[in-house]
């Protein structure tokens, strides 16, 4: 699924750049280390995605939860709309993201060869 991969890649680089920018802005360290690993890990995963979609898409899938863990609490009890509030709508965008790329995704099937006999009319 490209689409989801390029969605995953995007959130990936949300992620890296907020974390880029509290560093910046606030100076916090913990924002660079933990906004740079959670955006290279949704990076990798949607890297991964391309030739193991159920391994990439389970980090991502993982990130996408410990962030919304994260900043749930400030986005909708504390009303904190910068970064809480974007980070958390993120993460939930990404989950209806790839939930709904789990159910339209084609199965795989593999149907056993039946080997035929040539007709003897």
């Amino acid at each position: 699924m490209p689409w989801l991969s390029a969605v995953s890649l995007l959130y990936g680089l949300l992620n890296l750049v907020f974390g880029i920018l509290g560093f910046v802005i606030g100076g916090s360290v913990p924002s660079i280390i933990a906004g740079g690993v959670a955006g290279l890990a949704a990076i990798f995963g949607a890297t991964l995605a391309k030739t193991h979609e159920r391994i990439g898409y389970l980090i991502v899938t993982v990130i996408s939860v410990l962030i919304l863990g994260r900043f749930f609490k400030k986005a909708f009890l504390d009303q904190q709309i910068y970064p809480a509030m974007i980070l958390a709508l993120a993460s939930i965008a990404m989950l209806a993201c790839l939930t709904v790329g789990h159910f339209t995704a084609k199965k795989v099937t593999t149907v056993p060869e039946v080997p035929v006999e040539p007709s003897q009319h």
